[in-house]
């Protein structure tokens, strides 16, 4: 990533200063997400927003990982947040979100020794294991990716 080689390149202080404006940018843009889910300017967000307004920080956690966020502030501050509150469960969302390798190492197991994805296996799998499509389901997930289902 080039973001990386510009950092590696940098002096440790100027990295340290990169680090600090992304962090506060990232805050900024925390902030603004949540004013627009405080729909009452009242200083205070519902849990029924919580997950699209995690979503909306670009953070990618599964249903059920949002789900379980937003249980536990229902119960814990009954389905209120603060701002503090707020950046609290980013923060938690964040260290637990789907990384780019996590999402290449699920991968894996469905490429074949061309580099290419084994289309009859990945199909098998998506209708097996886990949440299972139906076939409609499958080809029209296929469909959007652009391939064709047999």
């Amino acid at each position: 990533k080039p973001s990386l080689v510009i950092m590696a390149a940098e002096s440790a202080q100027q990295g340290q200063q990169q680090g600090a404006e992304i962090d506060e940018q990232f805050q900024k843009q925390i902030q603004q997400i949540f004013q627009v889910y405080d729909k009452k300017s009242s200083g205070i967000i519902s849990s029924e927003d919580l997950c699209d307004a995690i979503r909306s920080c670009g953070i990618r956690c599964t249903d059920d990982q949002l789900n379980t966020l937003k249980s536990e502030c229902d119960l814990e501050h009954k389905g209120q947040l603060s701002y503090k509150l707020f950046l609290q469960y980013v923060s938690r969302a964040h260290s637990i979100e789907i990384r780019d390798s996590q999402i290449s190492a699920a991968f894996e197991m469905f490429i074949d020794e061309n580099g290419f994805i084994k289309i009859d296996k990945f199909k098998h799998a998506l209708m097996t294991l886990g949440h299972k499509l139906t076939k409609d389901e499958l080809n029209t997930i296929l469909k959007d990716a652009g391939f064709y289902s047999k």
